[in-house]
């Protein structure tokens, strides 16, 4: 009866291996151009991440594990030009695990206003990670939010994901889900929603401070899919990526609002995997 059950689990085992990908670097560049009636901006966005331990993909090659368990460093710049102004960012920062301790920090310089980032954590299992994030903005006091992430496996590469945040004075509550699962021979569906209800300083004045958006992909296979998403303001986006071979993909994104004709985004990016 034993090895009847473990057959199996081990064949299970084995097709996921099978249709899995190992990278340790992941670099995206992306150009987009957005014009709300006359205006118009133009923003170049590039970042990278280096992973010390490779991740494995959970089939489609942009889709890894929900929680993150390799030490890793990364690094971005965002350029934006518009017809009043011009601004850029840049981001360092990196994540150790130590056993099951986890520490990180960042450091973003945002067109001249300095912020920095620390974070101490507790992998509790593979599946279940504590955090708590403090964020330092210049002139302003130290915000600090707590985390937990919660991976339930379903079988194979399938899973449903759980993350919830809250800031120390519990203005700032959120929390976000993600559904993945193999949706016939081969073909994939990922499902993400994320709600966040804001008061005190994070609220503002005036404004409804509740707010959720929601995101569907739907994986041809391991190398192409589409996106739909939308959110509480009515603003909605479409989007396709499709890997060339198993390093490098094209990305092609549409946004706007269904209340205001006047506002397009497009959006243009490379990806590269090794």
């Amino acid at each position: 009866m034993k090895t009847k059950t473990l057959f199996p689990l081990l064949l299970a085992s084995a097709v996921t291996a099978a249709h899995a990908e190992e990278y340790q670097s992941i670099t995206d560049f992306d150009y987009s151009h957005t014009e709300i009636g006359s205006f118009k901006a133009d923003q170049y966005t590039l970042g990278s991440t280096y992973y010390f331990t490779p991740r494995m993909t959970m089939g489609p090659l942009k889709e890894f594990e929900y929680i993150n368990r390799s030490s890793n460093v990364f690094g971005g710049y965002s350029y934006i030009d518009t017809d009043f102004s011009d601004a850029d960012s840049a981001i360092v920062g990196g994540e150790y695990f130590a056993g099951n301790l986890l520490v990180g920090g960042a450091y973003q310089d945002s067109d001249g206003l300095d912020s920095y980032h620390a974070s101490v954590g507790y992998l509790a299992s593979p599946d279940l990670l504590f955090r708590v994030d403090a964020e330092k903005f210049e002139d302003r006091d130290t915000d600090y939010f707590a985390s937990a992430q919660y991976n339930h496996r379903l079988g194979g590469s399938d899973y449903l994901g759980f993350t919830l945040r809250v800031d120390d004075d519990l203005d700032y509550r959120e929390l976000s889900s993600k559904y993945f699962a193999e949706f016939g021979r081969d073909s994939y569906i990922a499902l993400s929603l994320n709600y966040a209800s804001l008061d005190g300083d994070y609220a503002s004045a005036g404004g409804d401070d509740n707010t959720w958006s929601t995101k569907a992909d739907y994986y041809f296979n391991k190398t192409t899919s589409v996106g739909l998403g939308y959110d509480k303001n009515d603003n909605y986006l479409v989007d396709f990526s499709h890997f060339f071979q198993e390093n490098i993909a094209l990305e092609l994104a549409y946004s706007s609002n269904a209340d205001d004709s006047n506002l397009d985004t497009y959006t243009l990016g490379l990806r590269a995997q090794f």
